[in-house]
């Protein structure tokens, strides 16, 4: 039987003419294991993910501390901030944005949320200056 199915499986691989079907499995294999959803973070489970560390954090009587990492101009940390309002002991999250012109949007669409502390910078792994490409400002991307 082994060498049956090895038989047929080797048929098929390597064939220019199933490509299509091999990239649309592809596709859907990755969509049933959650993959790729991540840029969406309302659709992801991302926001799931802090109301269930929110609940832990509250039977603890833990204060929430975030990180936003390129936090464009704010969406995610006002949706966490809606998350996480409920949590006694409060929470910060502390959002990085390097460009100067997404920075200011980022700026003004916070300036009422006292728990979002925004920062016009980026996060490496070492300290120093750097250059940002973008496609366009305020680029998501």
């Amino acid at each position: 039987m082994k060498i049956f199915l090895k038989k047929v499986v080797l048929f098929f691989l390597g064939k220019k003419l199933l490509q299509p079907l091999f990239l649309a499995l592809h596709f859907f294999g990755l969509k049933g294991m959650n993959f790729g959803g991540g840029a969406d973070f309302s659709s992801s489970g991302e926001l799931w993910v802090l109301g269930y560390v929110a609940n832990k954090l509250a039977v603890l009587n833990r204060k929430a501390v975030i990180i936003d990492a390129g936090a464009n101009v704010g969406n995610y940390s006002l949706a966490a901030s809606a998350v996480l309002k409920t949590l006694k002991n409060g929470f910060t999250i502390y959002a990085f944005e390097p460009s100067a012109a997404t920075f200011s949007k980022l700026k003004s669409n916070l300036e009422k949320n006292i728990n979002v502390q925004a920062v016009c910078a980026g996060l490496s792994d070492h300290s120093g200056n750097a250059t940002l490409y973008s496609d366009s400002e305020s680029s998501e991307l």
